[in-house]
């Protein structure tokens, strides 16, 4: 049921393009309470969101690509 559960929340993950969700795992800690886990994911997702925009505008405005 575990696996099911999981295979779910990535699929779903990845067509709503949430990129830190579909890696819960690795974002998330059991000894933190769901909203603590919930907040740090939605954090982890911003980052990822604003990193993507960045290298997009950078990318758009035709700069030298810098490798992270």
């Amino acid at each position: 049921m575990a696996n099911e559960t999981r295979e779910s929340i990535q699929k779903a993950s990845a067509r709503l393009r949430l990129r830190a969700f579909s890696q819960y795992e690795k974002y998330t800690d059991s000894k933190f309470t769901f909203e603590d886990n919930l907040l740090h994911l939605l954090e982890e997702q911003v980052r990822q969101a604003d990193s993507r925009r960045l290298d997009r505008r950078i990318r758009y405005a035709g700069f030298p690509q810098t490798y992270r």
